[in-house]
């Protein structure tokens, strides 16, 4: 990483500066290189630079590279930013997420090489011809459904969904783009930062309320899907405070022309109360959602990762051959092992930095080890560019298969019976064409199977909004885990018997959220009097999140180190007895001496809690 935090793949010699040839009489040039790629017409302008097409020179792909001057960055202190977003990029590999190759380089310039989208913003796509027809809306509603649930399988929230931040591919298929505002995601903690445009963000993000982050990009996935099929935005007022009251409220028209199914369903997405709002899970299962889905978007965000690591060893021997047919790779076409070999070294010099990352590292070495270090780095640097030239003829195939798997479904499910529009039934095939199809579906089915049985120990879940397996072959669901105690009751019932429960153990708490609070309790606290020196305060975070249909689970965190394990272990265990049900026996020996603390009726919150001072006022 260097002064700016760039991160992953890059080049950092004179090689990739820009090359120019230039005329005798010393005018522009009449090329314009950087790296392997000829650059093009300007695409756009932003706050830091530029956005150049280019055309990478050995495949002729057309690829977007994003110019970003090092110091505007600096002045405006975002380098933090341009290193996350290049971290999160570097990090999804996903076919409706736009791609990033490979980061170039120069003292005072960095060139983010990236998947070039021709088709303009979803945004204009609307605009151009108002309300979408249902199938179309559809097909583009299940892509970003896709590229969203990859993206919180591996800890990513994007925070900034709009059709504006949607590019729409020459072959009609969406890329979800501009992760300026993501954030990576932490287990048991919360975001507050308010992001993101206004017409488009959740309830608790314009109140300043803490959330997870998967929730508020469900809630601007509604909003995206309400503006496809109406093609107006479901909240909208150019006063921004009554704005924002609509968006509380969860008020907007619903309008008939809509089928029950896709009202359902937005109905769900745009529910006020995050904890009863809908999760991508939960969506991937609708009948609305799961209607006429491609094959490779009913793959689970956790097969499709499984299949990428395999996809990374396995390389596509097709590929390979195009690669090797490329007219500046004609002296390696009797060397393919040797060309398997270096495309290896390349995919493992992206993941891990290679030899370049101990160079900039600063770690002390001899000079024999830093030659050695900078000859390595040199091969590593040879073949992680013949690696991104085989990604770039790779992508080019797999975006034209899942382009014809779109086509192929559509055409099957057009031959099914009207009654059988809500399930992925094959018929029997009717034609060569049809028998084709079906036998690419029965492949993928395999394919699927395969990797659910890897991820989950054999099992597969038929019920995972993947693709189910043919009658007769299903096995039982796989079960759960979860630590906590479950309810099934409403969640503003539950915290209020939490509630109670803290009163009666004379803890102490502060609320953060409708559905998180901080308690705080002090051993021997009945009697005080006695051990006046009892000062050792044990924290604890209480969250209600949602983990099923109506279900719901009460998590408990520890927080600070104030105490050991043990004795936080004995606090959970007080409140979690104290929520049981009493006994008749319990109830007759209760007794009624004990008082309840006063509420305060104070809350507050953050990004990452700090525990409450003893002399803080007790909250509820």
């Amino acid at each position: 990483m260097d002064d700016d935090g760039v991160v992953g793949p890059r080049r950092d010699d004179t090689e990739s500066e820009l090359e120019g040839n230039m005329t005798h009489s010393g005018k522009a040039p009449t090329t314009v290189r950087i790296g392997k790629y000829k650059i093009g017409k300007t695409l756009g302008h932003g706050s830091f630079g530029k956005v150049k097409q280019a055309k990478h020179i050995l495949t002729g792909v057309q690829v977007a590279i994003k110019i970003i001057n090092r110091s505007k960055i600096r002045s405006a202190e975002m380098s933090d930013k341009v290193r996350r977003e290049i971290q999160i990029l570097m990090m999804l590999k996903h076919p409706h997420i736009i791609r990033i190759y490979e980061v170039i380089e120069t003292p005072t310039e960095i060139f983010l090489v990236m998947e070039f989208v021709s088709g303009g913003e979803l945004f204009d796509y609307i605009v151009t011809r108002g309300k979408l027809h249902e199938e179309e809306a559809r097909r583009l509603f299940q892509q970003v459904v896709s590229a969203l649930a990859y993206c919180h399988h591996h800890g990513v929230v994007h925070r900034d969904l709009k059709p504006e931040n949607l590019l729409i591919s020459a072959d009609g298929s969406i890329k979800v783009a501009d992760f300026g505002l993501a954030n990576l995601m932490q287990d048991g903690e919360f975001l507050r930062t308010s992001c993101g445009s206004p017409n488009y963000a959740a309830p608790e993000v314009i109140s300043g309320s803490l959330y997870a982050g998967p929730e508020v990009d469900c809630w601007s996935a509604g909003v995206i899907l309400y503006a496809l099929l109406v093609g107006t935005l479901p909240f909208d007022d150019d006063v921004i405070f009554k704005l924002f009251k609509k968006i509380k409220a969860g008020s907007y028209p619903m309008p008939s022309h809509l089928s029950e199914d896709s009202r359902n369903l937005i109905a769900q997405m745009l529910c006020v109360d995050p904890i009863k709002r809908i999760t991508f899970s939960e969506i991937r299962k609708h009948p609305w959602f799961k209607y006429r889905l491609p094959p490779y978007l009913a793959v689970t965000p956790g097969a499709r990762r499984a299949a990428q690591k395999r996809a990374e060893e396995e390389l596509d021997d097709e590929v390979i051959q195009q690669l090797l047919n490329l007219e500046e790779l004609a002296p390696l076409r009797s060397h393919r092992e040797l060309v398997v070999n270096w495309l290896m070294t390349g995919a493992k010099a992206r993941s891990s930095g290679g030899a370049m990352s101990i160079l900039n590292s600063g770690k002390p070495i001899s000079p024999e080890q830093q030659a050695e270090l900078e000859k390595r780095a040199k091969h590593e640097k040879l073949c992680f560019g013949l690696r991104v030239t085989y990604e770039l003829l790779l992508d080019v195939k797999v975006n034209k298969t899942n382009v014809a798997q779109q086509k192929g479904v559509a055409e099957m499910q057009a031959m099914m019976k009207p009654k059988q529009h809500h399930a992925l039934a094959f018929s029997p095939p009717t034609s060569p064409k049809t028998t084709e199809l079906r036998s690419s579906m029965t492949a993928a089915q395999a394919a699927r199977a395969e990797l659910s049985q890897a991820q989950n120990g054999g099992i597969h879940d038929e019920n995972d909004g993947g693709i189910p397996l043919p009658p007769g072959e299903r096995s039982q669901p796989r079960r759960s885990w979860y630590l906590g105690i479950q309810s099934k009751k409403d969640p503003a019932h539950v915290m209020a018997e939490v509630f109670r429960s803290l009163r009666s153990l004379r803890c102490q708490w502060h609320v953060l959220s409708p559905y998180r609070l901080l308690c705080r309790w002090r051993p021997l606290c009945s009697n005080m009097v006695d051990h006046p020196a009892a000062e050792v305060w044990l924290y604890a975070s209480l969250q209600v999140y949602k983990i099923q249909p109506k279900v719901y689970l009460l998590d408990f965190q520890r927080v600070g180190s104030h105490s050991t394990a043990l004795a936080w272990m004995n606090l959970c265990t007080l409140i979690i007895n104290s929520l049981k049900p009493p006994s008749k026996s319990d109830r007759s020996g209760a007794s009624s001496g004990d008082k309840a603390l006063p509420p305060s009726g104070a809350s507050g919150g953050g990004d990452t809690p700090t525990p409450p001072s003893p002399s803080q006022p007790t909250a509820q």
